[in-house]
């Protein structure tokens, strides 16, 4: 009994940890990099919305505002970089990596 107790208690700190851990995006390498916090909340229909239709910038809006996303217009990335990078918000955004999806 007690084995449980002690593995709910372990489950239940990790689980806390995950909710207080800060998720972030960085786009670009160097003293260029930008890197943007992702809020706890953000308007993830609106997001899907934008991303079905094509619209990129659209959707990194609805997470990040329009401030934000006007920073990174000016990055001059490489193909990789920019892939990481979409790679990074689609793991903080869906809680899942690239290669477990």
């Amino acid at each position: 009994m007690a084995d449980n107790e002690s593995a709910a208690e372990a489950l239940a700190a990790e689980a806390e940890t995950d909710d207080t851990k800060r998720k972030t995006v960085t786009f670009g390498t160097g003293d260029d990099a930008i890197t943007l916090d992702i809020p706890r909340r953000w308007k993830r229909f609106k997001f899907m919305r934008r991303i079905n239709g094509g619209d990129m910038i659209g959707a990194l809006e609805c997470v990040f505002g329009a401030d934000m996303v006007e920073l990174l217009d000016e990055l001059d990335l490489t193909e990789d970089e920019f892939t990481e990078s979409l790679e990074e918000i689609a793991s903080a955004l869906g809680g899942v990596t690239v290669g477990n999806s």
